[in-house]
């Protein structure tokens, strides 16, 4: 996709910003936009092992037994590529290859879910990364809940063991009329572009999922309350039934480590995609590794606060109708990483840092904002 009449930033800032003991310190370099995205794979197969819920070699999603071996094989346009095997655990890498077309892998000897990713990119005569083309594998030893249109997200969620697992969205369209609840660890939902939750709500508090429990609010006791960890949420679509700005968010997460979105196509009305913790006033939760991946999001904007170790990579956020497109809000930790990005709209920016610290931002491209690319403030 080509853009036009846009502002570039192509300058080397660092910035340091006294916030009463804490110093911020944003580094801005090279910002020359998002590497083309290009049908490099032509073909991919899974075959080996004992699996559950698989429909046939093309399966992206199923159940499989620990000690399984299992081998993912591709094929590509041309021969002169690099190859990024990755083996994650949530959001944490456990396991790497480069060694080409083909990766063999030996399920582990727990109750768990993992991603099998593959990306292959193609380089330019200097070593410049100049298109590139990713595929992915969700592989479960946990239970597998395929839910269909008319069918209770809620009540998969709910029916999945106390380790977690996989929900799959089938094809069409799953109404939301109620916030969904996780309350569990090791929790993915995912469909693909044709799997389409639709939100009812659009009440300024209206939550499609929350985590980890029904209305939180900023007072509540969160130093002695568990953190719920690894949650996923990929592929599918995201739409509303209201078609102005209304709800508050596709994800509104409290008290979590590693979460992950990747993948969404968000072309919805409501506020935010997704929000880490209070957006206003103090509390003791905190939130802790949060991927936010290859998302395509229209008009709504990404929210973090009480967080870190926050990586915002890939994504494409279109005309914007919130103040900021991208808001880092107060009394997130280091690092922050945000990083390839095509970002337009926010009536005030494009992106906000406000009382963040340890910011890294590069090879983004901003447009279409009144004010602010970036704008970096003192917060408290």
């Amino acid at each position: 996709m080509k853009y036009d009449n846009h502002k570039r930033i192509n300058i080397f800032l660092l910035l340091t910003i006294t916030l009463y003991s804490l110093f911020c310190i944003v580094s801005v370099v090279k910002a020359a936009g998002v590497i083309p995205e290009m049908d490099l794979i032509t073909s991919y197969s899974s075959t080996g092992g004992t699996p559950q819920h698989k429909d046939n070699d093309q399966d992206l999603i199923y159940k499989v037994e620990q000690g399984d071996e299992i081998s993912f094989t591709i094929t590509t346009s041309q021969s002169d590529l690099n190859y990024l095997w990755e083996v994650k655990q949530g959001s944490q890498v456990i396991s790497s290859s480069t060694e080409g077309t083909t990766f063999n892998w030996t399920v582990p000897s727990e109750q768990s879910t993992w991603e099998i990713e593959i990306e292959v990119t193609l380089k330019d005569e200097i070593g410049n990364t100049i298109g590139r083309d990713c595929l992915s594998w969700t592989i479960t030893t946990s239970d597998l809940i395929t839910v269909n249109p008319g069918e209770s997200i809620q009540t998969a969620i709910n029916n999945l063991p106390a380790e977690g697992g996989v929900v799959e969205l089938a094809p069409g369209v799953h109404d939301v009329y109620d916030t969904i609840v996780i309350n569990k660890s090791n929790v993915t939902i995912q469909g693909t572009h044709e799997s389409e939750i639709r939100g009812h709500d659009s009440g300024s508090e209206a939550d499609i999922f929350v985590i980890p429990h029904e209305n939180p609010t900023y007072d509540e006791d969160w130093e002695n309350m568990p953190t719920l960890e690894n949650i996923t949420f990929k592929g599918f679509k995201f739409t509303t039934a209201y078609e102005t700005r209304g709800g508050r968010a596709l994800v509104h997460a409290w008290q979590t480590k590693n979460l992950t979105m990747e993948d969404i196509l968000s072309d919805s009305h409501i506020m935010m995609f997704l929000v880490t913790n209070p957006y206003g006033g103090w509390t003791d939760a905190h939130s802790d590794g949060i991927f936010v991946r290859n998302n395509t999001i229209y008009r709504s904007n990404v929210v973090t606060c009480f967080s870190e170790d926050i990586y915002v990579e890939d994504n494409t956020i279109l005309n914007c109708f919130m103040s900021w497109a991208l808001d880092i809000q107060p009394r997130n930790s280091r690092p922050i990483y945000i990083t390839g990005n095509y970002v337009t709209g926010g009536a005030n920016g494009n992106i906000r840092l406000h009382g963040a610290s340890h910011v890294h931002i590069w090879n983004n491209t901003l447009a279409g904002n009144s004010q602010h690319c970036i704008y970096a403030a003192q917060g408290g």
